[in-house]
């Protein structure tokens, strides 16, 4: 799991297929200083198993990234096409209109979970704080899924009692 800016550092070093749209515009340009924006979930994803279609994320110059087409990549929220800002100040809008904001990306026998938003940000609600959780609890438990990639659990081996990351100068693989 890669969390905002850290996700950088994933499609870097792991060659990750995905491209971080707002990297390198000028905060002339885009400017999220902290602010609420709007996305939507796709709920099949166990990530944002039991969450509404429709939250707001914490963006605080946060990635935005643009998925290939026919890609294995799973985006698990998406930027509206319109009506971006929730509440706060958001200058470029256009930039992540559509754009994806949680994505799942194969890397070979795993997963990196990058998130584009803070969901361990102090005062962030239950519902993107679940989604971390969630995406956790699908890394040490094991989670498969099928070709319509509807989470299975694995059952060749049980979960571990205990989750551990890597530390890699502050981000957590």
């Amino acid at each position: 799991m890669f969390l905002n800016r850290s996700a950088n550092y994933a499609v870097e070093h792991l060659h990750l297929d995905v491209k971080n749209v707002v990297a390198g515009v000028p905060n002339r340009d885009f400017y999220s200083p902290g602010s609420l924006v709007n996305v939507m979930l796709d709920t099949r994803n166990a990530v944002a198993h039991g969450l509404p279609e429709n939250i707001a994320i914490w963006s605080e110059e946060s990635p935005a990234w643009e998925v290939p087409a026919n890609s294995r990549d799973f985006v698990v929220a998406r930027y509206p096409d319109d009506h971006v800002l929730a509440s706060g100040w958001l200058l470029g809008d256009s930039y992540i209109k559509g754009r994806a904001a949680l994505v799942e990306v194969p890397v070979g026998q795993g997963l990196a979970i990058l998130f584009g938003m803070r969901p361990q940000y102090r005062a962030q609600s239950y519902k993107r704080s679940n989604c971390f959780q969630l995406a956790g609890f699908q890394r040490c438990a094991g989670v498969l899924r099928t070709a319509d990639r509807t989470p299975v659990r694995n059952t060749r081996t049980p979960p571990s009692p205990t989750c551990k990351t890597a530390d890699t100068g502050g981000v957590s693989i």
